[in-house]
């Protein structure tokens, strides 16, 4: 009774199994992806994140009757690396720590153990990166540049519209009618493999209208890849893409980031990722002065603090324009009818 009592006060229950901290995470992670809740892509970074981190890691390999809060804050330093080097990101840290701790508490409500000997621990704050996007006069030389590529009306819909890459490759042109763009899939390859799902959420399943200049592009770019494809694809989600290779399939992502550095070396501009074309989206309608509720429901986002959050650095433009505004209507004549100066 009092080995067992002793089991109880170290957070282990008296029904554990002899399971390692590896196995409890994987177990729990396929256990989401029998129930779809993980999409394939993040399953895969997921799977790749517990291989390098956790399997390579003196703590995969612990008994879950042996693991101590310890061990934990341990392999979060290791992970963190001294100042000087760092080994990974505060994001990257915490994604690998929420990991570890779904996976300790599906082993507490399974009974292996009475407490979870990860939470509460103390994770590194986040760093907020600064954001990458074009200036208008930038947005313009990416675009002249892009019409001799192959994929120019790809390059102008993701600027004019602001979609995810995933998003815009999934396009199908019965996507693309009546002026519009309706978004509701995304592709993303696992291994060499491209997969169709879902969008990343339900508010991204959306309507977008599009610009002559984009329209009158993927007209051209519909006549030019009638004449070049080869063959139809077999599998049935790979019919009709809008951005395909000449063989019907999905383009490969290595492939477009390729083409998309000779395009910005061409326009001699700085070296950005595809993903900041929608960040210059973003940044290029609010600078404008859009209504931020509009540019969240644009790029799908799920809410407009989490817009305003993520580009905050057009804020300053933003309050001096509203200043502006509000500067002149307040200079504007006071006219007095004849009701009010009788009254």
């Amino acid at each position: 009774m009092n080995a067992a009592l002793q089991l109880v006060a170290s957070g282990i229950s008296t029904k554990r199994k002899r399971v390692t901290l590896l196995e409890m995470v994987d177990a729990w992670l396929r256990k989401r992806e029998a129930a779809e809740a993980v999409r394939p892509r993040t399953l895969v970074d997921y799977r790749a994140m517990l291989s390098n981190h956790v399997a390579r890691n003196a703590i995969g390999s612990i008994l879950l009757s042996n693991l101590t809060r310890d061990d934990v804050i341990r392999w979060l330093l290791d992970l963190r690396g001294p100042e000087q080097e760092r080994r990974l990101s505060p994001r990257s840290i915490r994604v690998l720590y929420a990991l570890v701790n779904r996976a300790l508490r599906e082993a507490v409500d399974d009974d292996i153990l009475v407490k979870n000997p990860a939470s509460g621990v103390q994770l590194p704050r986040t760093e907020r990166k600064e954001m990458a996007a074009l200036t208008p006069l930038q947005a313009k030389l990416f675009l002249s540049a892009a019409r001799d590529d192959a994929n120019s009306a790809l390059w102008a819909l993701l600027v004019v519209t602001g979609l995810r890459p995933s998003e815009a490759l999934a396009l199908r042109w019965s996507d693309l009618a009546d002026g519009l763009v309706t978004v509701q899939r995304a592709v993303v390859w696992v291994g060499n493999k491209p997969i169709f799902g879902k969008t990343k959420t339900a508010g991204s399943r959306r309507n977008i209208p599009l610009d002559e200049m984009v329209i009158a592009a993927l007209k051209q770019h519909r006549i030019d890849q009638a004449a070049s494809l080869r063959m139809c694809p077999l599998d049935p989600a790979m019919r009709g893409l809008a951005f395909c290779t000449a063989n019907g399939t999905p383009l490969d992502s290595k492939n477009l980031r390729r083409s998309f550095r000779v395009i910005l070396k061409r326009a001699n501009l700085p070296r950005i990722r595809i993903y900041d074309l929608r960040h210059t989206t973003a940044t290029l309608l609010l600078g404008a002065g859009e209504n931020p509720k509009i540019v969240a429901e644009q790029l799908g986002r799920s809410s407009v603090r989490q817009t305003l959050d993520t580009y905050s650095h057009v804020a300053p433009t933003m309050q001096v324009s509203a200043t502006a505004k509000l500067s002149q209507l307040l200079s504007l004549p006071l006219r007095i009818m004849p009701d009010d100066a009788a009254a």
